[in-house]
């Protein structure tokens, strides 16, 4: 999905709410990236203009706790308590908080995007099944509900229609995060 931030919310205001799902997670946690923003959880609720927007029309609620950890992971701890260092208010530096500025909330269409990956004849045989799993999910950061997969494997080519991804967390071994993928064949 072609998902950015393109302002600043209440978490009260009167926007539509998004589902959180993987790729609005990566176009926040890039945002917050690029400007250095860190805050608590408590101050997502309740503070001013600290509820993302996306150019989806819709603004992106957490709970204190999931807020900490989409601010743990901007921030590079993965920990699995690492989001309690961002969940509570902890004397918030307002300079690291986005200000609030005039944006409008109209939704974008038009947003699917087509990702193309190289896979074993084994993984084209599980997406066939209706799904597929990546370790190496860098370049499919934004890849979600109602994107196109197209998965190359020893000259064929097949399409499929994304009908959910999500990250699971692998803490025994390496890879630490897999990409589950649902799909259904075009």
């Amino acid at each position: 999905m072609k998902l950015r931030v393109i302002g600043w919310a209440d978490y009260d205001d009167d926007l539509p709410e998004g589902d959180n799902g993987w790729a609005a997670r990566n176009a926040i946690i890039d945002e917050i990236r690029a400007h250095g923003y860190e805050f608590s959880g408590w101050h997502h609720q309740e503070g001013a203009a600290a509820t993302p927007v996306l150019n989806d029309g819709r603004k992106y609620c957490y709970s204190r706790r999931g807020w900490g950890d989409v601010m743990a992971e901007a921030h590079g701890l993965m920990g699995p308590m690492d989001y309690a260092r961002y969940a509570f208010a902890f004397g918030e530096d307002r300079s690291k908080c986005p200000k609030r500025t005039p944006f409008c909330p109209e939704a974008e269409t038009d947003l699917a995007e087509t990702y193309e990956r190289e896979v074993s004849e084994e993984d084209l045989a599980r997406a066939e099944e209706g799904g597929i799993a990546f370790s190496e999910y860098e370049y499919l950061r934004y890849l979600y509900t109602g994107d196109t997969l197209v998965l190359t494997s020893h000259g064929s080519r097949t399409a499929y229609r994304v009908k959910g991804a999500h990250r699971e967390h692998n803490r025994e071994k390496e890879p630490a995060f897999l990409l589950i993928v649902s799909l259904e064949k075009l």
